[in-house]
């Protein structure tokens, strides 16, 4: 392995019986440290550094606050932002780390998490990726208390079998604690995920309008971001009971078409076919609308993750076998319990993730960057072989 790095990097490298050339992608921080390293290495030397150039396929080096960093493992899965874009991790991570508590939903389920990743971080000696997805699964357990403490969870429903002297300690934590009842009130939670849906699919196309800004395309910035928020903007305002700015909302409407059924085609020569293909553009507001819906699976992971716990517990008390009665129960418990936690942490993992990659990136993000990879030499573990045997 060492040996085909050190074959890898060779086409980076020119020399000569007196001179030796590299070139390579450096990160502009570590630029000091290269010319203090050299500078005490080398007597006679030219070093010289300049920005990448239009058509350069540039390396991508993702550099994000600690508490962000875990998040990175949701970007790169799916694939790491080119060179020339924004790096979507940041906020991500705040819609993962909402909408996973909100799929877990569970005091208990989200302790668990946090409490057995917190000790393998401890205790174990994890190094790069493992140790960074551990962290996001710890966060994850976060998430999940903070859910389960808005939807008054303690694997399920299990505080109503405690001792009557602890029913004041019962009713804060599952009444007056909880914001959300799901099994009895759905309605609420739902409209949350809905809105939570539509606050993301609007950051996603503030982030590509900030995207086209950078770029120098303000007039397309306007054109294709602006035009949306103002159409779908009208058309929430009137959707609102009771709604909100009637005759406002209506010509706010008729400005995102106009502006819409004007601008989408401007590539086109032919007037006819630049407004047809205007019209058809208005195609996608049936897009915007199913990818709100999307989300109400926050709601309804959440929902099945409380209905699933509490069916265990009931399971638990349906056993009354004298003297191993209690056991059984126990047993019960510990599996079920168990199994609900994995499904469950799973199925949060993995619809919160397609909610990004599907519903989110697609509005602003073109990924397909490639990873930088440092010329050194990484080495755990050596093995070596005696050639005189």
């Amino acid at each position: 392995m060492i040996n085909q790095e050190k074959e890898d990097t060779k086409k980076y490298l020119k020399k000569s019986e007196r001179a030796i050339v590299i070139k390579g992608w450096i990160q502009k921080k570590h630029i000091p440290a290269l010319q203090n390293r050299i500078k005490k290495r080398f007597t006679t030397y030219e070093i010289d550094f300049s920005d990448p150039q239009e058509g350069d396929e540039v390396p991508v080096a993702l550099d994000n606050h600690e508490l962000i960093r875990p998040f990175e493992t949701i970007t790169e899965l799916y694939s790491l932002p080119n060179y020339y874009e924004i790096d979507p991790t940041p906020i991500l991570s705040i819609f993962y780390f909402i909408f996973f508590g909100l799929c877990l939903s569970d005091v208990g389920y989200g302790a668990s998490i946090a409490i057995l990743t917190y000790l393998a971080i401890k205790k174990l000696k994890l190094e790069g990726n493992t140790k960074k997805f551990l962290k996001l699964l710890y966060y994850c357990g976060i998430s999940g208390i903070f859910g389960g403490l808005i939807m008054g969870s303690w694997f399920g429903d299990i505080l109503n079998y405690l001792p009557p002297m602890f029913s004041s300690l019962r009713n804060f934590l599952m009444q007056k604690l909880a914001l959300f009842d799901p099994a009895n009130n759905p309605l609420p939670l739902l409209m949350l995920s809905l809105a939570l849906g539509v606050v993301q699919i609007y950051t996603g196309i503030i982030l590509k309008f900030i995207d086209n800004v950078r770029k120098g395309k303000l007039y397309d910035g306007l054109m294709d971001q602006v035009s949306w928020l103002f159409l779908l903007t009208g058309i929430i305002l009137l959707l609102l009971q009771p709604p909100i700015l009637g005759r406002i909302s209506w010509i706010i409407i008729l400005i995102g078409i106009i502006t819409v059924v004007s601008t989408q085609g401007r590539t086109k020569k032919n007037i006819i076919l630049r407004i047809g293909s205007g019209v058809v553009a208005l195609y996608d507001l049936i897009g915007y609308f199913s990818d709100v819906l999307s989300y109400s699976r926050l709601f309804a992971l959440g929902l099945a993750t409380g209905i699933i716990a509490q069916m265990f517990n009931m399971l638990s008390t349906m056993v009354n076998i004298p003297y191993i009665g209690f056991l059984l129960a126990l047993i019960i418990l510990i599996i079920g319990h168990t199994f609900n936690l994995l499904i469950s942490g799973l199925s949060a993992f993995i619809h919160d993730a397609r909610l990004q990659y599907v519903e989110f990136f697609p509005k602003f993000y073109q990924a397909g960057g490639i990873p930088f990879k440092p010329f050194a030499l990484k080495t755990k573990y050596i093995k070596v072989e005696d050639s005189t045997k």
